[in-house]
């Protein structure tokens, strides 16, 4: 599919009803109102098209895998008299699937990935990447993504350049993000900008609407779970524009059979779990209430073709509660997690070829964990984590004729963490600790983006970071330097890429040690010299992209390497071992192979295939030796075939997926408290030495259009499961002591099986206003 924007180069306004023509076999297609156009094109119609307009000089665009699937963006400059065709190349150069990705609105909103698991969740990019290899989660979560073998921790995220720390909602399930807002969606792995850093992996970057906007809009969309709508407005002439957004779940009120499948696959373990077994002949009540909610809001101001401002807002929150109460314990949980944050941006555009950004952007990020046990002592845990996070950027951007581009920036950003942590019984403090800290980190970047020759594209960077807190680099320069080559012979279909990057991470997401409910809970932390130093990580890759007859073809070779990893981040549950200390290597090298063919009618078949060797080692866990990640699932395969029919669509999409590795106990152990009891726990001789199965599963939705007083509307159902194999998602033990009343004078070592969900229908409408 071919898409993008034509705008008139001068005033920059899209203009419509422009004429898109070719050769005899390419009936042709207009611009819309907005200027966007649209169609499908296969190697043997067409190679350039015209687009004409009257008033303006036509333009000849070149047609080739290289703008396959991109946005782009066409000007068109005025004139009366017509002139002789100019050729017009792309100006965005092609980026290989393999290294970097971006995904216009056009696309967004008819992308097959972005229904991935169904209408339960509303259009959701996020859980699109996982159509493209070398992006997978361990689960069936929207959010919780590893990007060729890293952790969901080391991704950036986005948000009109709001950092967004809370991903995910019900822990995971639903993205915070409204698609409908969004223009265009980029993940970035093995190289990125060097305006961007923080992290050690890679940046998934969201725009969302603004100069776009020149007609009222709105749309409801309403799911099982989930009810959520946008609107948007023009503002004084098309100068301005307001885009509101925003979704709430109904879990509080509707708790039918979906509901109840995804609750539970979230507590199978953990201390709910570990209640049902032990008291699974007693009368017991269990109650949980799962809500969240997101509201986005992006106001855009440009008065004239100089100066633009963008103002966005998001704010993000889950909150859960649950209590039991049985025989034997009775206990009450309360979890919440918020997200705040917001955006100023003024670009101002000094000459034709000079343009100046200035960003301020804020972001607050809070987690609160509280429970309470009624055993032989009432007992009350409570946790809760903050962080601040405030970013000023001024930036120049430099453009040297028509085929370079400089770009320089500063950056200071300013992160503050506290955490407080309390612990009572019977009401009295045992133990109260708050802790404090700031993180300052001033960066300076330059990149350059341009033709070294007719075949050779340069893009390479170099950023610098320099600390002003108690960490290991305090006062020193850390440096990242970046670089990407895509060699691309003219007339040919297709192209080498090679890329070469390092990254620094000082921000982390770490398991908290008292996880009351087992569900995952975490903590962000900053980097100090005495627990956490700055990971850092070199990632190198080579790419090669061909079409194969009709299919676009690409394939590609990476290897990923950190350094300075707390083992404090695996979930080993191993006794005797110091995981605050213990620093290691995380590493992960892999194949990634992608297909993609349109067929005739619209049809489109996404074939992707990911092999992956991810592997840890610490000098003090295991024996010293290496062993797999707990997040590796060394062969993954997707596909998925779209239909399109008038007003149906239909996707089918097959998973395979190799089980990822998790520890096995290999006998049980104890040790023997002051008063004599003797407590039990299962003893790991090797780490990860055991599979999960092969997970599989097929899955189909369709989508129905419809019109309603002349707006377009639709209906999307999914079967998710098909053929109902649930999944195991995760093997966990427990040692239960012995029971000598009811006769056990030995301790049993229990295994614990969290399961995905099963065959589940699901049901969505989304009706434009």
């Amino acid at each position: 599919m071919i898409t993008g924007q034509l705008l008139d180069a001068e005033t920059q306004l899209p203009i419509p009803s422009a004429f898109i023509s070719g050769e005899k076999l390419f009936k042709g297609s207009h611009s819309n109102q907005d200027g966007y156009f649209s169609f499908y094109w296969t190697d043997h119609e067409v190679n350039e098209i015209t687009i004409s307009h009257l008033g303006y000089q036509d333009e000849i665009l070149q047609i080739g895998p290289h703008i396959r699937d991109k946005s782009l963006t066409v000007l068109l400059r005025p004139g009366i008299i017509h002139l002789n065709p100019v050729l017009v190349k792309d100006v965005k150069e092609r980026k290989s699937i393999l290294t970097n990705d971006s995904i216009g609105h056009p696309l967004i909103q008819g992308l097959p990935g972005t229904n991935y698991l169904g209408s339960w969740v509303e259009r959701d990019v996020l859980r699109s990447l996982k159509l493209f290899p070398g992006i997978c989660s361990t689960d069936e979560s929207a959010t919780r993504l590893n990007i060729r073998g890293g952790t969901p921790d080391q991704n950036l995220i986005l948000w009109d350049n709001i950092p967004i720390y809370h991903a995910g909602h019900f822990f995971g399930f639903f993205s915070p993000f409204n698609t409908a807002l969004i223009e265009t969606a980029e993940v970035q792995k093995g190289y990125y900008s060097s305006r961007y850093g923080g992290r050690s992996g890679s940046l998934i970057n969201l725009t969302t609407k603004g100069a776009r906007i020149k007609e009222k809009k709105a749309s409801l969309n309403l799911t099982p779970l989930v009810i959520g709508g946008t609107m948007e407005l023009p503002l004084l002439k098309n100068k301005g524009s307001i885009a509101i957004a925003g979704k709430k779940s109904l879990t509080k009120w509707l708790k039918g059979p979906l509901f109840s499948a995804l609750y539970d696959n979230v507590f199978q373990i953990g201390k709910i779990a570990e209640a049902w077994v032990y008291n699974q002949n007693e009368e017991g009540d269990l109650q949980s209430t799962i809500e969240f909610q997101n509201y986005q809001l992006k106001l855009y101001w440009a008065p004239d073709s100089r100066n633009i401002l963008k103002i966005s807002t998001y704010l993000g929150g889950d909150t859960f509660t649950a209590s039991s109460d049985s025989k034997m314990i009775k206990s009450e949980d309360y979890r919440s997690e918020n997200n705040f944050g917001w955006s100023i941006i003024y670009e101002r555009g000094i000459t034709k070829n000079w343009q100046n950004q200035l960003e301020l952007t804020g972001s607050q990020y809070t987690n609160r964990d509280e429970n309470k046990l009624v055993e032989t002592v009432n007992r009350l845990t409570y946790f809760s984590n903050r962080i601040n996070d405030l970013n000023l950027r001024w930036e120049q951007q430099f453009t040297l004729g028509e085929k370079h581009r400089l770009l320089t920036g500063l950056q200071v950003s300013n992160r503050q963490l506290h955490n407080k942590v309390l612990l009572s019984l019977n009401q009295s403090t045992i133990d109260a600790t708050e802790e404090t800290s700031d993180l300052i980190t001033n960066s300076t970047y330059v990149e350059y983006k341009g033709k070294i020759s007719s075949n050779l594209t340069l893009e390479g960077g170099l950023r610098g970071n320099s600390y002003g807190s108690d960490i290991e680099m305090k006062n020193k320069w850390l440096l990242e330097p970046r670089m990407s080559l895509i060699w691309a012979p003219q007339n040919k279909n297709y192209q080498w890429a090679f890329s070469l990057s390092t990254f620094n991470q000082e921000i982390y997401r770490v398991p908290v040690l008292y996880d009351e409910l087992d569900i995952n809970a975490s903590r962000w932390a900053l980097a100090n010299e005495a627990i956490y130093p700055i990971v850092q990580s070199e990632e190198v890759g080579i790419n090669f992209e061909k079409n194969i007859g009709t299919w676009e073809g690409h394939f590609g070779l990476y290897h990923k390497r950190n350094r300075n990893v707390s083992a404090w981040k695996l979930d080993l549950e191993l006794d005797g071992i110091d995981l605050i200390n213990s620093l290691g290597i995380l590493q992960s090298n892999g194949l990634e192979v992608f297909l993609l063919k349109t067929w005739k009618g619209g049809h489109r078949t996404h074939l992707s295939y990911t092999y992956a060797n991810i592997w840890q080692k610490y000098p003090n866990i295991n024996q010293g030796q290496k062993f797999y990640a707990a997040h590796q699932q060394a062969n993954n395969l997707g596909i998925q075939h779209t239909f399109n029919w008038a007003k149906w669509q239909m996707v089918v999409d097959f998973n395979l997926i190799e089980g990822r590795p998790y520890s096995q106990p290999s006998s049980i152990q104890f040790f023997r408290e002051e008063d004599g009891t003797q407590v039990y726990f299962p003893y790991y001789q090797s780490i990860n030495s055991a599979k999960l199965p092969v997970y599989h599963r097929l899955d189909v939705h369709l989508n129905y259009l419809f019109n309603i007083a002349g707006k377009s509307n639709n209906i999307q159902l999914t079967l998710f499961n098909v053929y109902n194999r649930q999944n195991i998602q995760n093997i966990q033990y427990l040692v239960y002591p012995p029971l000598i009343d009811a006769g056990i004078y030995r301790p049993m070592l229990e295994r614990l099986e969290r399961k995905m969900l099963p065959l589940t229908l699901f049901l969505g409408v989304e009706i434009n206003l």
